[in-house]
């Protein structure tokens, strides 16, 4: 065999695997994205819990309340971890079908961008992070110069994302 040979054999050998662990690593975060999605989608109520603590609407000339209008950021950032030394970072869009579970009196507008309109209540999810059956994320809601940051956490059981618990990042 040439060394010409040799060397071509060496280079397909060397982009194959590189093009398996690409493949690999594109599976993982296709996964979590699922997971990612799932999460929200079923528990969608709790993530916007207390929007109500950040109502201040004010009352308009025929006596009714002006509603608070919530735009949530239309992506969500996830931390990819694919060994002990690899941590990416990346982000997924959500779609207004990841909100059919929502409950609640206020209505939810998905947005490109913050928006820091004193009437406009901004929520934002980040820091998903999703090992095995575990997950957690960080949603943050800012109205005005007030805002608050909590991390939830989440159990899977079931095939089902179930809370877990909620801690308190910040108040301001």
């Amino acid at each position: 065999m040439g060394i010409f040979n040799k060397i071509g054999l060496v280079l397909l050998l060397v982009l194959t695997i590189g093009c398996k662990k690409e493949q690999q690593i594109d599976v993982v975060k296709n996964s979590l994205i699922a997971e990612g999605k799932a999460l929200i989608k079923q528990n969608s109520t709790i993530l916007l819990d207390s929007l109500e603590m950040h109502d201040m609407s004010p009352v308009n000339k025929d006596g009714r309340l002006k509603p608070l209008k919530v735009a949530l950021l239309d992506s969500v950032g996830i931390n990819e971890r694919f060994s002990r030394e690899t941590l990416k970072c990346s982000t997924f869009k959500l779609e207004e079908s990841d909100f059919s579970n929502f409950h609640s009196p206020y209505r939810l507008n998905l947005v490109k961008k913050e928006i820091s309109e004193s009437q406009v209540l901004f929520v934002s999810f980040s820091n998903l992070e999703i090992k095995k059956d575990l997950a957690n994320i960080v949603v943050m809601k800012t109205h005005g110069i007030g805002s608050a940051t909590d991390r939830y956490y989440f159990e899977k059981q079931n095939n089902k994302w179930v809370f877990a618990r909620k801690r308190e990042i910040s108040r301001g």
